[in-house]
């Protein structure tokens, strides 16, 4: 069995998928606390709703094995959100009195996971496999990270920013095989790389030049010839130390390979934005992605930073300062960066 959920930080279950243990167990949940009710309409937590439990779960009449429509909807679900209430109540007090990001609880029949994200939302995994879900919630972890970056508040919009975090959210609700062993590399595997080093060393002069002409129209710019989610090729558009893109985590780089390489179909290429972080900063950079295929199954990627990157960053600094202000000991401290922070703020709309 395995399944998550997603907190908001108002206590309301956002997104929720897993297989079809996950199904059973959570069916079995709501019957025993008295939440669910196949011949009526729910009128738990007080509020009403038109569909009956059953059909809000997606369960149906065959058996749980069957059971692959699950919900995955932005608007809360008022049984599953009182169902997890008391759980969700116990790890608020005691992430108030512990600096513990992650909670831990067991029973008979499974292992529960509560990990703290930004902005006070919480990740639940349900399973009975403990390390198999601390791999599951790191990944979705660094997947929210990439996808919404310091947007996390905003996920429940219909903002075009948050539209790639909801759709890898749903993607484990469309793909139940995702839960498996879902794990993303510290490091750039370059054995590929290495096998085709001749080829390689034709290519490179060609990426060069391109990377250059580009940066006259997108400005800096990264490149990378990636096949099957590892890169054979990258060249920068300048060799200056502080471009951003030149330092960007291995984490973020391969989750973000491994994204690209699950895209259905690039022939005419595609373009979106994601966050991505340095090295030399824990503030994520808000990137344009350009990707297209080239001959013989190869990825050609580019990464420039996207326009108004100054204000888009101060704002993110901004909202990660402000969700510190909420957890640290030291509230003054924050508050400081804060107020400078909107100062550099207002400085850059005034240019």
């Amino acid at each position: 069995m395995f399944g998550y959920v997603l907190i908001s930080n108002k206590n309301q279950v956002l997104y929720y998928s897993g297989d079809s243990g996950f199904d059973s167990y959570l069916h079995g949940r709501l019957c025993a606390e008295g939440l669910f009710s196949p011949d009526a309409p729910s009128t738990s937590s007080g509020v009403y709703s038109d569909t009956s439990s059953s059909e809000s779960l997606g369960v149906q009449d065959e058996p749980s094995t069957s059971m692959e429509s699950r919900i995955n909807e932005k608007s809360a679900n008022p049984e599953i959100s009182h169902l997890f209430l008391p759980l969700i109540s116990m790890y608020r007090s005691f992430a108030s009195r512990c600096s513990d990001n992650i909670y831990l609880t067991k029973s008979d029949q499974v292992t529960i996971l509560l990990k703290r994200l930004k902005y006070d939302f919480l990740l639940i995994s349900i399973g009975n496999s403990e390390q198999r879900q601390y791999r599951f919630m790191d990944y979705m972890e660094l997947g929210l990270d990439v996808h919404i970056g310091p947007l996390l508040s905003l996920i429940e919009s219909d903002l075009d920013t948050v539209h790639m975090a909801t759709d890898f959210l749903k993607s484990f609700n469309d793909r139940p095989c995702l839960f498996e062993n879902k794990k993303v590399k510290g490091f750039l595997d370059v054995r590929k790389a290495v096998f085709f080093q001749s080829e390689i060393a034709i290519t490179l002069p060609l990426l060069n030049t391109l990377s250059t002409q580009l940066q006259d129209i997108l400005g800096p710019n990264r490149i990378l010839l990636a096949s099957e989610s590892e890169v054979l090729v990258s060249v920068n558009s300048t060799e200056d130390e502080k471009l951003t893109l030149k330092h960007l985590t291995s984490y973020d780089l391969n989750f973000l390979l491994q994204q690209i390489s699950a895209l259905e179909s690039l022939d005419h290429g595609k373009i979106f934005q994601v966050w991505l972080r340095s090295k030399k900063s824990v503030i994520p950079y808000f990137v344009n992605v350009m990707v297209c295929n080239t001959i013989g199954g190869l990825t050609l990627i580019c990464l420039s930073e996207a326009r108004y990157g100054a204000l888009i960053r101060a704002i993110a600094t901004f909202l990660v300062q402000l969700d510190r202000v909420e957890t640290t000991d030291d509230v003054i401290k924050y508050v400081c960066k804060v107020t400078s922070t909107v100062q550099v703020v207002l400085c850059i709309l005034s240019e």
